[in-house]
Order: structure tokens, then sequence, then C-alpha cells
């Protein structure tokens, strides 16, 4: 994150992250789709000196995961943000 962005969108693949990996599970978002796929995720900055992440799903409105996706696990966004983590904003709970 560079000071001044409010948010970041990369793409990534589901096999990148345990967390999105787990979504190719059955019954879960991603099932039945390969590892390969790849997918958008986004960390933004929140009002109160926060921060969270999304992901985007096959359902997500619009395909835009900065204001529809589905909010990640903490340690997932860490994951993929490292940059943001280290920043020591708050996570948005």
């Amino acid at each position: 994150m560079v000071k001044g962005i409010e948010h970041e969108i990369k793409e990534v693949a589901l096999k990148d992250n345990p967390f999105l990996l787990g979504l190719t599970n059955k019954g879960m978002a991603y099932q039945d789709y390969s590892p390969e796929t790849i997918i958008k995720v986004a960390a933004r900055l929140g009002n109160y000196g926060d921060w969270t992440a999304y992901f985007l799903t096959p359902h997500t409105p619009f395909g835009d995961v900065l204001h529809y996706g589905s909010k990640m696990p903490e340690q997932a966004a860490k994951e993929l943000f490292p940059e943001w983590a280290k920043k020591g904003l708050n996570w948005r709970a």
C-alpha cells in the first residue's frame, strides 16, 4: 500500500492462499473450479484508520470485488496483502 492509496485490487489464483483454495471444496463458493482459477481480491482502507479485504465470488454482483466482494478472514488478508498488514492499521472486525 502506498501512502494516500485507499484501496488495492489484485488478481491471484485460488491455489495462492489456503483460505482461497478451501473455497474449491464441496459446498463452497468455488466448488468444481480449478485451483488455477484467477480471482480478484481487494484491500480497502476504512474511515477510522482500519482496513479490511474482500474476495470475488462467482456470484459477486457486477464482478465488483471492492464494493460487493465477500469479506475474507484477517489471516488470509494479511497473507495476501502483507504491506497493508505492516502499516499498523486495525483490522475491521
